[in-house]
């Protein structure tokens, strides 16, 4: 007699080894078997944001066991001098992002980090030379941080966001602070700014403004997280990809039909389109170049933006 099969799917949120055991109702153990996760890889350990290098300087992130690293400049792959194993060497000025994967199929891929690479750090850039900018999402919003190693002419930051997907416009930025510079300093000034948010992707930009009024982009940072009261999940398989890729969400409770926007790291709409199902949903590829992109899902019902995932395309 043929026996009937089911597939059981659990999910797991810790790496270790489990152990599966298979008991009718008698009792009876019919089957065992021992299944190993393992850590996915983490690429939020790379800076994100716009710093100056000097050249030769080095970045690193951690890799997990057995981890690879594959870095990209400007969305085109790089090798050696500029990368070796887990160490960025920029050797020029552009936008870099790191991929990690492992053997088993696991993949992280981290936000941009745009450089300005020094050949003569003797001379920092004027007005203001930024040690770093960042962000970090914490539960009731988004921590914003700038850190200045020099100040020149400075009269006041202006912190500026963006959450409707075409951040290469300046209109669709809106000023949320403004804060008060410290003129002419060669010390180091902390700056901080909580923005109350909830929104699954934000594209924020800190401009300098002298005495004069001349206003200077001096930074930018995106920030991602899970929409507040939403238990979907997105999947993107396979990623990172040459060709078409599958969008899959899982949930308690998922949309009808959903608008799925494709957009590029500087913020512009690629791709476009809505489909009356949010299971296996593939979306082509057509003449998108290489690079990382991020994937945004809107339920096509009410707006409601209820996820954004990272593809790289390579």
């Amino acid at each position: 007699m043929e026996q009937a099969k089911r597939q059981i799917l659990s999910k797991v949120f810790s790496s270790g080894t489990y152990v599966v055991t298979v008991t009718n109702a008698n009792g009876c153990t019919g089957y065992h078997a021992s299944v190993v996760v393992t850590p996915r890889p983490n690429a939020s350990a790379f800076p994100t944001g716009c710093y100056d290098i000097c050249s030769g300087d080095t970045i690193s992130v951690p890799l997990p066991t057995n981890a690879t690293a594959t870095w990209y400049l400007n969305g085109t792959q790089i090798g050696a001098p500029a990368v070796s194993g887990n160490n960025l060497i920029p050797t020029q000025s552009g936008s870099y992002s790191v991929l990690l994967n492992t053997p088993f199929g696991c993949s992280d891929a981290s936000d941009t980090l745009t450089l300005e690479v020094l050949n003569n750090c003797f001379e920092p850039p004027l007005p203001v030379a930024l040690l770093s900018f960042d962000g970090t999402v914490k539960e009731k919003g988004n921590l914003l941080r700038w850190i200045t190693a020099t100040e020149i002419n400075c009269h006041h930051y202006t912190l500026y966001a963006s959450t409707n997907a075409n951040a290469n416009n300046a209109n669709s930025f809106v000023a949320i602070t403004q804060l008060s510079g410290n003129g002419n300093t060669n010390t180091t000034h902390t700056y901080t700014f909580m923005h109350p948010t909830n929104e699954p992707i934000t594209y924020y930009r800190l401009t300098q403004t002298d005495f004069d009024g001349t206003e200077t982009i001096v930074g930018n940072v995106v920030l991602m997280r899970n929409k507040a009261g939403t238990d979907i999940a997105i999947n993107i398989s396979p990623n990172p990809t040459h060709s078409d890729f599958t969008l899959t969400l899982f949930g308690n409770t998922l949309p009808v039909a959903v608008n799925v926007f494709v957009v590029d790291v500087a913020g512009r709409i690629v791709q476009q389109n809505n489909y009356a199902t949010a299971q296996n949903i593939t979306i082509n590829r057509r003449n998108l170049p290489n690079g990382m992109y991020f994937v945004r899902v809107q339920d096509a019902n009410n707006g409601q933006i209820i996820g954004v995932n990272k593809v790289v395309l390579d």
